[in-house]
């Protein structure tokens, strides 16, 4: 049969101290490696972004924050802000139809497949806009909130200022890039925004 030896050691005052200061100090050590290490890879994917906690307005992590950049698709959250404040101050009413015309239906990219004269309520298009990211869906709410897409991001760019957002500007309520026909090489005109504005 074994027996399991028990060592106790007796370190007096000054030497135990040392020995606890040493241990918590390299305690320190390998947690603010693992956590400098996490904070790396936090974000290596985004050209930009930015945490803030929403009670203190405190900025926890930063990564090119004010860099502006393509809005794409984060574009439809304003136009969904827009309708949904428009139901509320009774412009618009989520029943409302809509029909489909030719401009909404031939709307390229991610699309809620609208087609020409179909008849939409506003609420469906608000929800074809948000669940598969509709281009088409937010060319017919623009339309019919705003009366011309053009008049609609005029509201864009006004709610813009309203909010503080500085650094952002619409062109359109989808995020759709819009190329020139006359100068194909030239860069495209796009909804532009920063992480801090977002």
């Amino acid at each position: 049969m074994k027996t399991n030896k028990v060592f106790i050691i007796n370190l007096e005052g000054e030497r135990l101290e040392k020995i606890c200061f040493k241990s918590i100090i390299a305690i320190l050590n390998i947690f603010t490696t693992s956590i400098s290490l996490a904070y790396d890879n936090i974000d290596r994917y985004s050209k930009g972004s930015i945490l803030i906690d929403q009670l203190t307005n405190r900025t926890l992590y930063e990564k090119n924050p004010d860099k502006k950049m393509p809005l794409a698709s984060l574009s439809k959250m304003m136009t969904f802000l827009i309708a949904i404040e428009s139901i509320k101050e009774g412009k618009v009413k989520e029943n409302d139809i809509i029909e489909i015309d030719q401009e909404i239906a031939k709307v390229k990219g991610s699309s809620y497949k609208l087609k020409v004269g179909e008849k939409v309520p506003l609420i469906e298009l608000m929800n074809g806009l948000m669940i598969v990211s509709g281009n088409d869906a937010a060319i017919a709410i623009a339309k019919h909130i705003g009366g011309s897409v053009d008049d609609f991001v005029k509201i864009m760019n006004k709610k813009t200022k309203e909010l503080g957002m500085k650094n952002t500007s619409f062109v359109n309520p989808n995020g759709l890039p819009i190329y020139s026909l006359k100068e194909p090489s030239k860069p495209p005109k796009e909804n532009i925004s920063t992480p801090r504005d977002i």
